[in-house]
């Protein structure tokens, strides 16, 4: 039987020096997401523990809700 996924915490420490680049706002974690605290819309994936902090693998959550035509 397959394991669950683990999510990967970051350090505080980390935290406090990451910056979201599309709105230059503190991130915080939200499970294998870092939103940005000014637009919560903005999620970065955080994969094989390591954060893409790229404008381009940032999701919106309204995209993601919003059904492909």
């Amino acid at each position: 039987m397959p394991s669950a996924p683990q999510t990967t915490v970051i350090s505080p420490d980390v935290l406090e020096i990451l910056r979201c680049p599309v709105t230059a706002a503190p991130l915080r974690q939200d499970g294998d997401h870092l939103v940005s605290v000014s637009d919560d819309t903005i999620r970065y994936p955080i994969e094989h523990g390591v954060p893409r902090l790229l404008a381009d693998a940032a999701s919106s959550t309204t995209d993601e809700e919003t059904p492909a035509p």
